[in-house]
């Protein structure tokens, strides 16, 4: 493909977009505008979650059975 043939879509977009700008950019607008009023209408809504853990064990607690290389030490204490 020569360079005319290149130079040919770009200016194509370029018209399509230039004969629709205002519709383009009325639409955009519209829909921010849109968007900004619908997010100043709806109630805040906050949410927070909390876990309450187990204190942890010591050794030689359940915990410990079959872990680690002290896997026998409970048993035969």
């Amino acid at each position: 493909m020569n360079s005319a043939g290149r130079s040919r879509i770009p200016s194509a977009i370029e018209r399509v977009l230039a004969r629709h700008k205002r519709m383009i950019l009325t639409t955009t607008l519209a829909a921010g505008l849109l968007a900004a009023i619908v997010s100043f209408l709806l109630p805040k809504t906050y949410t927070a979650t909390g876990r309450i853990l187990p204190p942890k064990e010591e050794a030689g607690g359940l915990g410990s059975v079959g872990c680690g290389p002290f896997r026998g030490a409970t048993a035969a204490a």
